[in-house]
């Protein structure tokens, strides 16, 4: 039950984040805002302030600004005359409301990555650029195995080396090379957790053997953290290195859904993600504030995609208007937008599949 609370809540902020920024855009621009949905329909509750209506929806999956004139045509099908009508804004001002989206999920990232700098936070340093501002580095113990040496111990994970028989460790490969060379009985290990120091034994049977791996999974992390008026700057820089590697994600999505004509095994849905969530959540507030930062930058790069029911796919037909192309103006546009929803609808369908399969068979 924690897990689906969990979820539903980063879900509440990325959909209030995003939709939030398409209606203060509107509001500014002189649109009318007739509803703002948080879920999709069937409707459960709303409440109507001024002539906006905010309405609690069924199916927990995204959310909606319903905007007057946004489709280009009146409800009974005349020409649009009301000039709050997105539809009589000019082109520039129907771009600005359709990125505004994407452009608030940015900026969250962009708030969370600054919040995590300035508080600090522990992150391995594996593929981190070398001039991250990073104190403390150490070596965490990530993983244990059950076998007869470690089962003597109370080795756990989050425990960190700070020494082996009294030579102060650097970094995990001084680990793996000192514990693979070492051909004693008895090694000392000197460990902290929390703060507090203590020492351990790994005890074998005879010689332990040349080569040797001991079975302690390690981690080289350190704390990510800088002045407060340092964090916005970092933050900024946290977000576009998000933004490099979840566009490098999604060229490879397309990539196999185009080409090996399959679903890539490692692209999650939503029940992938509300089981990273919940595991990621129950490590903490930071963890947890992270990954909320690396969906966010998601939602906003997979929204602009130019394809027909994505905030990219709109801002392109409004783009194709203003080149002075018809082609797809009113109806047309609806129905391309339909159908674009429904193949969305058909690719997170075969996603949840995928998903499901990989939680009955591990």
């Amino acid at each position: 039950m924690s897990t689906i609370l969990i979820f539903l809540l980063v879900l509440v902020v990325l959909v209030i984040s995003h939709e939030l920024g398409h209606a203060v855009a509107a509001w500014l621009l002189g649109c009318r805002v007739e509803e703002f949905g948080v879920g999709f329909p069937p409707k459960l509750f709303g409440k109507k302030v001024g002539e906006t209506l905010f309405s609690i929806n069924a199916i927990p999956l995204g959310g909606f600004v319903r905007i007057t004139g946004e489709d280009g045509v009146a409800k009974n099908g005349d020409a649009i005359t009301d000039p709050r009508s997105f539809a009589n804004k000019n082109a520039l001002a129907k771009l600005i409301i359709l990125v505004a989206g994407v452009t608030m999920n940015i900026l969250l990232a962009v708030l969370i990555y600054t919040i995590i700098a300035g508080i600090g936070s522990s992150i391995p340093l594996a593929n981190m650029p070398e001039n991250m501002p990073i104190k403390d580095k150490r070596v965490e113990i990530v993983g244990v195995e059950n076998n007869p040496v470690l089962a003597k111990t109370d080795i756990k994970a989050g425990d960190v080396i700070r020494k082996i028989n009294e030579q102060t460790v650097t970094n995990s490969s001084m680990v793996v090379t000192t514990i693979r060379g070492f051909t004693g009985h008895e090694m000392v290990l000197t460990l902290t957790n929390n703060g507090l120091e203590r020492t351990t034994k790994l005890v074998f049977d005879g010689q332990h053997q040349l080569d040797t791996p001991v079975g302690l999974s390690l981690s080289d992390v350190g704390t990510y953290r800088v002045s407060w008026w340092q964090a916005p700057s970092e933050g900024v820089k946290a977000t576009l290195r998000v933004i490099k590697m979840t566009a490098a994600g999604i060229a490879g999505l397309f990539h196999d859904l185009l080409w090996q004509k399959h679903v890539p095994s490692d692209v999650a849905g939503p029940v992938g993600i509300a089981k990273i969530v919940g595991e990621v959540g129950s490590q903490g507030i930071l963890p947890l504030l992270e990954l909320t930062a690396v969906l966010s930058v998601n939602l906003a790069l997979i929204n602009i995609l130019p394809f027909p029911a994505l905030d990219g796919g709109r801002a392109l037909f409004v783009l194709i208007e203003a080149a002075g192309i018809r082609l797809f103006k009113g109806r047309r546009e609806q129905m391309a937008h339909t159908v674009g929803f429904a193949l969305l609808i058909l690719l997170i369908l075969l996603i949840t599949i995928n998903d499901i399969r990989r939680i009955i068979h591990p």
